[in-house]
């Protein structure tokens, strides 16, 4: 199972509506490679406006890291200095249970040393989620930095 984490919610609707189009698509790139996904964002806790904010939250998390546990593989989608504290957590998380991390850079802005020396592969943009191999798992390490 595939992990898709990713920063979505922003006080901007239509960044936010702009990055559930993105999530979306990544998503659908990877069941077309007959992969399972798992988006953290499509959990549902029954009934959860009975809850106080904090019960919610503790069975979002416990939910979030029972998937992380049973996934093999964690994919993020990296918007840069963008990328919220959840989806960070989560790989790093991912990074210390053994997990292999595959971040799709979407956009030119280097990445978080944290992020990109803890990836087991890094992708630039959906294009080339598209174009790899999750059967032979090729490991890339390819910074990629905005040309000056």
């Amino acid at each position: 199972m595939i992990y898709l984490a990713a920063s979505f919610a922003y006080e901007d609707k239509r960044k936010t509506e702009e990055r559930k189009l993105i999530i979306e698509q990544a998503e659908n790139i990877l069941h077309h490679k007959n992969l399972s996904v798992y988006l953290p964002q499509d959990l549902q806790i029954p009934n959860a406006w009975d809850y106080p904010s904090n019960e919610w939250g503790l069975m979002v998390f416990a939910n979030d890291v029972v998937a992380l546990d049973h996934c093999d593989i964690v994919v993020m989608l990296s918007f840069g200095k963008e990328n919220n504290a959840g989806a960070a957590w989560e790989v790093g998380y991912a990074y210390a249970k053994k997990k292999k991390v595959i971040v799709v850079s979407m956009t030119d802005e280097i990445e978080s040393l944290m992020i990109q020396h803890g990836s087991y592969a890094q992708l630039k943009g959906l294009e080339q989620l598209e174009k790899y191999d999750f059967d032979k798992m090729p490991r890339t390490r390819n910074y990629f930095r905005k040309e000056s």
